[in-house]
């Protein structure tokens, strides 16, 4: 997060702390993947994770740029039966993009919406071409669509 422009951080954080509330209110699985060298969650999200009872939480570190690559997430999805992905995060166009690509070809539903993952790419045409790519797999969608 700290590679994020502040105004990135002001537009992404609210939105991701609505969804967090959203599944400590109605009892959603939530999955907190961290990246191994890159530090842990930001303090605004880790106060509203800590209001999620411990058995809606799994935590898994990652040590690549998809949550799937190494790590036990997809064993863990398909024992628990899971079956829909919502994600989060930052690097829209590595890490998000490559759990995204990861978990639709293990035959995951994912969705994300633009509020809430963002780019540290200073390059726009990049953030547009990886946004479209989210549109373009039926990944992408407003946050309108969801009900909270």
């Amino acid at each position: 997060v700290d590679s994020l422009p502040e105004v990135e951080k002001e537009r992404i954080v609210p939105r991701q702390i609505e969804i967090i509330r959203h599944c400590a209110r109605e009892a959603i699985l939530l999955f907190v993947i961290e990246f191994h060298s890159f530090g842990k969650t930001i303090p605004e999200l880790e106060s509203e994770i800590a209001c999620i009872k411990k058995k809606n939480i799994k935590r898994i570190q990652k040590y690549n740029n998809s949550a799937f690559h190494g790590t036990r997430l997809r064993r863990i999805l398909n024992t628990m039966e899971v079956t829909d992905l919502f994600l989060m995060g930052i690097n829209a166009d590595y890490c998000v993009q490559e759990t995204a690509m990861d978990a639709l070809k293990a035959g995951f539903s994912v969705k994300t919406s633009e509020n809430v993952i963002s780019t540290s790419s200073i390059s726009r045409l990049k953030k547009r071409r990886v946004f479209e790519w989210y549109r373009k797999n039926g990944i992408l969608v407003p946050m309108s669509a969801f009900a909270f």
